[in-house]
C-alpha cells in the first residue's frame, strides 16, 4: 500500500504499476485524503441529546487500483467511515477499443480517442447496436450506472 501525497497526480503514479500488471490483479492499493460524506453525531453532552448529520469532512479514502480482463484499468473507491460509500471508475475507452476489437471494426486510439475506420454511416450505426447490447452494459445497469455509461460512450462527439 502506497501513501499519496496531494502533489502526485495519480494517474502518473500508478502507472508504471499498470505496465507490469496481469490481467483481473490489484495492481496497488493507494491511501489518499479526500472529501468524503461521512455521518457524525451532533449534539449536547449535558442534555445527552443527539442526531446524526452526514457532513463533508476529508479523511483518508482506500483506492484499489485494479487490471481487469474485460473492463481494463480501474479503481474502487472505499470510504472506512460509515456509510463506508465506495466509487467504482471505469476506463470507457478501453472497454470500448476491446469490444471493436472483439467484434473486427478496424479503429486507431490514440490517448483517450477512438477513430473507426467504417465508411457507411449504417455501418457504424449497426456497431452500435452490436456494442450496446453487449453483457457488461447490462452489468453496468444493474449498478445503476449505465444510462451514463452508454450515453458517454455511443453519444459523445
Amino acid at each position: 500500500m502506497e501513501d499519496i501525497k496531494k502533489q502526485d497526480r495519480r494517474d502518473i503514479f500508478v502507472k508504471p504499476y499498470f505496465q507490469r500488471a496481469q490481467p483481473d490483479q490489484v495492481v496497488v492499493i493507494l491511501k489518499a485524503r479526500e472529501p468524503a460524506g461521512i455521518l457524525i453525531a451532533i449534539g449536547d453532552k449535558e442534555k445527552n441529546k443527539w442526531h446524526l448529520e452526514i457532513k463533508q469532512r476529508w479523511v483518508d479514502q482506500y483506492n484499489f487500483y485494479l487490471q481487469d480482463a474485460r473492463w481494463g484499468p480501474m479503481f474502487v473507491r472505499v470510504c472506512p467511515y460509515f456509510p463506508f460509500s465506495v466509487r467504482i471508475c471505469l476506463n470507457q475507452h478501453y472497454w470500448l477499443a476491446q469490444r471493436l476489437h472483439e467484434a473486427g471494426v478496424r479503429f486507431t486510439q490514440t490517448g483517450i480517442t477512438v477513430t473507426y475506420f467504417l465508411t457507411p454511416r449504417r455501418r457504424l450505426l449497426g456497431v452500435g447496436a452490436l456494442l450496446a447490447k453487449h453483457k457488461d452494459l447490462g452489468a453496468c445497469k444493474s449498478i445503476g450506472m449505465g444510462k451514463r455509461f452508454v450515453h458517454s460512450v455511443f453519444e459523445n462527439p
